[in-house]
């Protein structure tokens, strides 16, 4: 994935700001009003302003929340929801005010467009991260519901409304010219549904690339109207209102599948700042460990505090530790090793806990600021020493760190551990977190 998720935010900030900035430069607040307001209009858009912001929302809690920490690119998603919200604010105002062309035009089109792309590019980044089990067939009963609704429609006012005067015929040209947004918009579906990939296979990008096939119907309606001289009002209103409404519940939905079915329940797992110690629980899968890395990060962030790392040479944790350069001390833990002070920053130590407490009292008492001290791990201690001795050396790490005001991580795998020793190790911590 780009450092993507920078661009994207990047992209629409930008859109973001060229849109409050056109807004002002035309004071639409003295723009003349309408006289003639269209209800049907009104209620459908203010009904999509009202879906899109509980996506905004959503996204907001969800940020919050530390879904970013889970993948990075989902932090952009309140700002998706903005750029999209901000097209959806300007149709709505046109039906009030007398909006120039740029406001009419672009800064209606544009939005949706950059909107599913962004969204279906951070979906597919998510897809090839964490892969699920491939659909025989696309979901698509909303867009199959919809556009069968829209047939039957045009089918029976064609079959019972009687049209005006058949109007002079067009020009090649003229059909040309009626028929390129509708062009534009079937190639545009069908490039971002190529681009997509195996990750079509995803329902959360099934179900925005269906809400915008909805969105052809607009210029297919359109283009219709220009070739047939007259548009059945019902048809009219399904293709050129009602179908952008459902187009903004899709996208609403898409995402917050997305969330249900993978990121939230990992993103809530993410541990939150807190003073004293906590237990680490980690399962034992491929992608459990770089979200350890990641919830130490955040830890160590939030609060602008070092990590000092207790752990043996080879485990999971210090393998990608190192390699993003995330601790500021090591300290490895050998059985049978002599103290030696490696560099700076890295030390070797027995596996004893009275040694291992103190080197870490001196550790702390050398750091100007209190540190984030991770324990890896628990289970590491009781296979390596007797149940007695880890339980000790757990104990008086947990007091040394409360002693010194820091905070401190203890992991466990609790699948390597029978029930009873389980309920034991969690008596032993104020918080735990799972991930």
């Amino acid at each position: 994935m780009w450092d993507h998720s920078r661009i994207a935010a990047a992209i629409c900030l930008l859109w973001l700001a060229a849109v409050a900035g056109m807004c002002a430069y035309y004071g639409l607040w003295r723009l003349p009003r309408l006289e003639k307001i269209d209800p049907v209009d009104v209620a459908l858009e203010s009904g999509a302003i009202a879906i899109l912001s509980m996506a905004l929302i959503s996204s907001i809690v969800l940020y919050r929340l530390g879904a970013g920490e889970v993948f990075p690119a989902w932090s952009v998603l309140p700002l998706i929801s903005g750029v999209v919200l901000s097209g959806l604010l300007c149709d709505f105002l046109d039906e009030f005010y007398e909006l120039p062309w740029v406001l009419m035009g672009p800064v209606q089109i544009v939005p949706p467009i950059m909107g599913t792309f962004l969204l279906v590019h951070l979906m597919k980044g998510w897809y090839e991260m964490y892969p699920e089990r491939p659909r025989a067939r696309w979901d698509v009963r909303l867009v199959l519901a919809f556009y069968s609704l829209y047939g039957s429609a045009l089918v029976a006012s064609i079959a019972t409304s009687s049209p005006p005067a058949q109007p002079p015929p067009l020009t090649p040209g003229e059909v040309v010219a009626s028929s390129e947004p509708l062009l534009f918009a079937v190639l545009l579906a069908g490039g971002l549904y190529l681009y997509s990939g195996e990750a079509s296979r995803y329902v959360p990008i099934q179900l925005v690339l269906g809400g915008f096939l909805l969105l052809v119907l607009l210029p297919l309606t359109e283009t219709m109207k220009d070739l047939l001289g007259w548009m059945d009002p019902l048809v009219d209103t399904l293709g050129r209102d009602v179908a952008p409404a459902v187009f903004y519940a899709s996208f609403y939905m898409a995402f917050v599948e997305a969330f249900r079915r993978a990121a939230c329940p990992q993103a809530l797992r993410v541990p939150k700042v807190y003073e004293a110690v906590s237990l680490m629980k980690i399962r034992p899968r491929a992608d459990s460990w770089p979200s350890a890395v990641s919830a130490i990060r955040k830890l160590s962030e939030s609060k602008g505090i070092p990590v000092v790392l207790l752990t043996r040479p080879g485990s999971p944790l210090f393998t990608i530790a190192h390699k993003e350069d995330l601790p500021k001390i090591y300290v490895l833990l050998r059985p049978g090793a002599s103290f030696r002070k490696i560099d700076e920053s890295t030390y070797e130590v027995p596996l004893e806990p009275a040694f291992i407490e103190g080197v870490l009292r001196d550790i702390l008492r050398g750091q100007e600021e209190r540190a984030l001290v991770v324990f890896d791990s628990i289970t590491d201690a009781i296979a390596l020493l007797d149940r007695k001795r880890a339980y000790e050396l757990i104990r008086r790490l947990s007091d040394l760190i409360k002693e010194r005001e820091s905070s401190g991580v203890f992991i466990v795998v609790p699948e390597a551990h029978d029930e009873q020793t389980r309920a034991l190790i969690e008596k032993m911590f104020e918080r735990s977190s799972e991930v």
